[in-house]
């Protein structure tokens, strides 16, 4: 919890960060919604270079000394993870879900959480040095793989049986999670270079879960401020598609 003695700054219900592969996301949830306030993105090359972190420590204290906050969440965002079935999950294989697609070394600290909603374990490496930087201004928050929030973000409120496909962009980088119904499909991640890579990979998930382009729902979510290009591309394609500009953090919740 973070504390001021400070009378005329914003009290805020959550501070949410996303420390992505391009950068970093800070939103500030207030309980009147319209009172939230989304940070400016600040844009990385390394996410593990030192100029990279010192960014983050700045923005970090530059946003505990301006606003008050009850909690704190961290979410990673990388594709550094895997997802077990809970019926065939081993705690003492955690490791072995990693290794073959993700280079590990001996200091990795490897996590697992619980994901009851898909019947699921998640398994991934934070980035022990932004938790530590973190760690060093607050004495106690919250972390999570971004996945998992994203998981939860499009788990559905209803039993209608309708495939839909949620689709979290970055800027190099994009998260889709698929359903059918409550059924859970697909969580996936991908790193892309052109506005063709990004499309491409949809359609390629659209086409493996054998979705009709005609009735699924397509809902993307991004950061960027000029989304036209690609999604022009993906309403030849889609018929039914929702597009929302948001600060991504603001789902690490």
């Amino acid at each position: 919890m973070v504390n001021k003695s400070k009378t005329d700054i914003n009290t805020f219900q959550q501070l949410s960060i996303l420390i992505g592969q391009d950068g970093f996301l800070f939103y500030l949830h207030h309980q009147e919604p319209q009172k939230s306030i989304s940070l400016d993105f600040i844009a990385i090359n390394d996410i593990l270079s030192s100029k990279s972190l010192n960014l983050f420590q700045k923005r970090l204290l530059d946003t505990i000394h301006n606003y008050q906050f009850d909690a704190v969440k961290l979410g990673f965002s990388n594709g550094f993870y895997s997802l077990i079935p809970q019926d065939y999950y081993e705690e003492q294989a955690k490791a072995d879900y990693l290794k073959y697609n993700v280079k590990l070394f001996e200091e990795d600290q490897i996590v697992s959480e619980h994901i009851p909603t898909i019947k699921a374990y998640q398994v991934y490496i934070p980035l022990m040095n932004y938790h530590n930087a973190l760690l060093d201004q607050v004495q106690e928050f919250e972390f999570e793989h971004f996945t998992h929030a994203l998981i939860k973000h499009a788990y559905p409120n209803t039993f209608e049986q309708t495939e839909r496909l949620m689709v979290y962009i970055q800027n190099t980088s994009l998260d889709i999670v698929a359903y059918e119904g409550r059924k859970f499909k697909l969580c996936n991640t991908f790193n892309y270079e052109t506005d063709l890579d990004l499309v491409y990979y949809i359609l390629f998930c659209v086409e493996q879960l054998h979705f009709n382009q005609r009735t699924l729902q397509l809902e993307l979510y991004h950061n960027s401020e000029d989304e036209s290009a690609w999604l022009k591309m993906i309403k030849k394609y889609i018929l039914n598609v929702k597009c929302e500009q948001k600060n991504l953090a603001s789902l690490v919740v």
